[in-house]
């Protein structure tokens, strides 16, 4: 009764919970500025209702926000094309709703897979997904193609440009960002605390290498052509020319914190062997971003993050849309806009589940606040201001509290609709009101259905597919190319999925901490051996060595002796102790 009434309270309290946000107003006007560019011009050019029309094109010009803008502009090709597929699956399959569900489910995985597996980060592919539910909607309702794609076509092309005229205003800003943190995170790695443990220490040495790879990985995808000035566009040198000089600036500090990282890791992990000159190796650093194919076929394993938060995302779709077409009333978009707000994120069931709840309330008191606003029959013109200040409010308020944000997430959503009247009004209320219980419904019975096995699916997974990622570099090492473009390429991989590692680790541990409390064990004892491998890789360079091959042939037997993915308990400490003994067989460096 006691767990039961704190597990009650705790749930409580996370409802209230009011997370503070330095900068939030400040970016939230940032992303608003395209978006409300896009709907003033096209509604002064076409009228209030293509403006309102066209706002998830508008919102899908802000993907990629975080990016630099190379990468950026490839991510809005991507997702002006995305937004085209949504919008043409939504009307063409309107007249024929017994298939509507199944192409909402199968989209959706599809879209919210290749999205996390290729790690486009924020906002993520939400407004692509509804606009395709949105379509239907409108579609529903008497509107054709010309009515709604030239308006979302133009939207998103009005705010993505807009968008990056802001981003190219400071354009090395997510560099520096990203830099500025790895040099913080590196210095508190390299000077700890005199009483840090070595617990402490190897959550630091994580934290570092962490923030370095993520520092190169932005930095590289946003290095431009070398040289622009073959494309006869002298403002276009002029911007690469400064972008240049920045970035330069930025890899070089970038390149001093890797090379204290590097050299504090080397002294740790063999303090008995001499201080090898790091700076030798300047060229084998880390490169950025994995290769996409590399991305998407690990993404594809049984147990990948990806794939799990898209089967789960697709279930809840398809579910809710199939239920909404045999219960007698509402429209399948909201519900479906009500699972994927939920589900589509890469969240604890808790959280998923509180921010159900939270959507719930928020929009219950929304609608309250639509209804009174169109009780004052607002004109196209007010409905622009209005949707503008609910647009801005929303995004300043969901890093802080998300039910309250929901309020005017619903407010903006429902004033893009062509509606008019107040009993008009009052329907839709109703409607939605029924649509949302539906849709959270479904999300949490899918939360706590579909991904109940999925914490021990995850790490699992992906302990294997980081001891796996370690053959490729001792390979490397016995053949001696490690200092070869492919070696690189394979370090890089193997960094990137010991920092999967922890991160999912981390990620799933709240919602099965019995079963997955002795996994930090397996954690640490894989981590310091893939940092063991990337040290002797650092010291050893171009010369070929006869133990890579038996510490390779190592893994391949434990990873044989383990039970194929599934929800089976593995004993933990057994693979830590597994993961030792292979360690212990690595050489010290004065022996290599």
């Amino acid at each position: 009764m006691t767990d039961a009434r704190t597990r009650l309270s705790r749930f409580g309290s996370k409802l209230i919970t009011f997370h503070p946000a330095p900068g939030a107003n400040v970016n939230a006007l940032i992303d608003v500025i395209p978006v409300i560019a896009a709907l003033v011009s096209v509604s002064a050019i076409h009228g209030p209702r293509h403006g309102l029309i066209g706002m998830l094109g508008a919102m899908g010009g802000l993907s990629g926000k975080q990016s630099p803008p190379r990468t950026r502009l490839r991510i809005l090709l991507g997702v002006g094309v995305a937004l085209m597929i949504s919008q043409t699956i939504g009307i063409s399959l309107s007249s024929f709703p017994v298939l509507l569900p199944a192409a909402l489910g199968i989209w959706s995985f599809v879209m919210i897979f290749v999205w996390n597996a290729l790690h486009l980060g924020p906002p993520g592919p939400l407004n692509v997904l509804f606009a395709a539910a949105l379509a239907s909607y409108y579609a529903a309702e008497g509107m054709t193609y010309a009515d709604i794609m030239p308006a979302t076509a133009a939207s998103f092309l009005l705010a993505a440009a807009t968008s990056m005229i802001v981003i190219l205003v400071n354009p090395v800003r997510p560099a520096r960002r990203a830099v500025s943190k790895a040099m913080e995170a590196v210095d508190l790695y390299a000077n700890p605390e005199q009483d840090a443990t070595p617990a402490d220490l190897a959550r630091l040495r994580s934290e570092a290498h962490n923030s370095v790879h993520a520092a190169w990985w932005i930095l590289n995808d946003g290095v431009w052509p070398q040289d622009p000035r073959a494309l006869g566009r002298p403002w276009m040198y002029r911007l690469w020319k400064r972008m240049s000089m920045a970035w330069e600036g930025l890899r070089a500090d970038l390149l001093s914190a890797h090379i204290t990282l590097t050299t504090t890791l080397h002294a740790q992990s063999f303090p008995s062997a001499e201080a090898s000159d790091m700076r030798a190796n300047v060229r084998y650093t880390p490169m950025g971003r994995p290769p996409w194919r590399y991305l998407l076929r690990t993404s594809l394993e049984r147990g990948s993050r990806p794939l799990m938060v898209a089967l789960r995302a697709a279930t809840g779709v398809l579910v809710a849309a199939m239920a909404m077409e045999i219960v007698p009333f509402g429209r399948p978009y909201w519900a479906v806009l009500s699972v994927l707000i939920i589900v589509q994120m890469d969240f604890t069931r808790a959280d998923m589940t509180v921010r159900a709840v939270l959507r719930v309330i928020g929009t219950s008191i929304g609608l309250l606040g639509y209804l009174a606003i169109m009780l004052v029959q607002p004109t196209p013109w007010m409905r622009i201001g209005i949707v503008a200040v609910a647009l801005w409010t929303m995004n300043a308020l969901i890093p802080r509290q998300y039910g309250i944000a929901s309020i005017f997430i619903t407010i903006f959503a429902l004033m893009m609709l062509p509606i008019s009247g107040e009993q008009q009004a009052l329907t839709v209320a109703v409607a939605r009101i029924e649509e949302t219980v539906v849709g959270l419904v479904t999300a949490i019975g899918v939360i706590h259905v579909v991904g109940k096995r999925a914490p021990v699916l995850l790490v699992r997974s992906q302990y294997r597919r980081t001891l796996r990622s370690l053959m490729p570099v001792l390979r490397d090492l016995e053949s001696g190319m490690s200092t070869t473009v492919t070696g690189m390429e394979h370090r890089n991989e193997m960094v990137h999925e010991l920092i999967q590692a922890s991160a999912v680790l981390s990620a799933t541990r709240p919602d099965s901490p019995e079963i997955l409390k002795n996994w930090s064990l397996v954690d640490r004892a894989v981590t310091e051996f893939g940092y063991d491998v990337l040290a002797h890789c650092w010291h050893l360079g171009d010369r070929p060595v006869r133990w890579a091959r038996r510490i390779s042939s190592e893994i391949t037997l434990l990873l044989a002796s383990l039970p194929p993915v599934n929800d089976q308990r593995v004993d933990p400490a057994r693979v830590k102790s597994m993961v030792e003994e292979i360690h212990h067989q690595l050489p010290p460096m004065k022996a290599c």
